[in-house]
């Protein structure tokens, strides 16, 4: 069976309602900070030509670049087969139900009104601009070699493609605009997790 099968058993849900449950089924246990760090990353992801992250089947099957990001294959661990997450996202991908769900869920609520935050264009990036992450429990993947290190929150660390410069946090936080030269190791840069880092994402963006 194609994983495009598996994928449409989500298709019927909206974009927003599929960037909530990611961010429920990827870091409920990781508190507000956690789910939006997680809906920071698929928002980042969206501002790539959809070639890079999506895939181009769904996009053009459901419309959404949302669901071709998300959906698309060995991208997000809770909707690969036989991950213990994906049975328990199954039963609340009803987007009749889904807001009932919300209202009777306190962690799946508090992911609906981040993403209501992101669909107004308030949501602010917690990541630093990050578009990719994994859990601190697996080993560093080989990917992370080519990539710069933007923090971590909770169990997850965040990294995104290294420009020639990034900004210090803590000079940013200072409101200072100082950068630090690249060859600084990832690792020496402490992410504070703190809104003003990064924009919010432009309103309107949801589709």
């Amino acid at each position: 069976m194609a994983w495009a099968d598996h994928a449409r058993d989500f298709f019927r849900l909206s974009p927003l309602q599929l960037i909530c449950l990611t961010a429920y089924g990827e870091a409920r246990g990781e508190g507000r900070g956690g789910m939006q760090a997680v809906i920071n990353v698929i928002h980042n992801r969206r501002l790539h030509p959809i070639s890079r992250f999506g895939a181009p089947g769904i996009l053009q099957e459901t419309g959404s670049p949302y669901h071709a990001i998300i959906l698309a294959r060995w991208q997000f661990s809770i909707f690969n087969l036989g991950d213990p997450n994906r049975a328990l996202l199954l039963r609340l991908a009803n987007p009749a139900t889904f807001d009932s769900h919300a209202r009777n869920n306190a962690q799946l609520r508090t992911a609906v009104e981040l993403g209501e935050q992101l669909r107004l264009g308030q949501l602010v990036d917690l990541t630093g601009g990050s578009d990719h992450y994994f859990s601190i429990h697996i080993q560093r993947p080989d990917w992370t070699r080519r990539m710069v290190l933007r923090g971590r929150i909770g169990r997850h660390e965040f990294w995104s493609d290294p420009p020639h410069y990034f900004q210090s946090p803590q000079r940013l936080l200072a409101g200072q605009g100082d950068a630090v030269p690249p060859e600084t190791p990832p690792e020496e840069v402490q992410f504070l997790g703190l809104g003003g880092l990064a924009a919010a994402a432009g309103a309107g963006v949801i589709r």
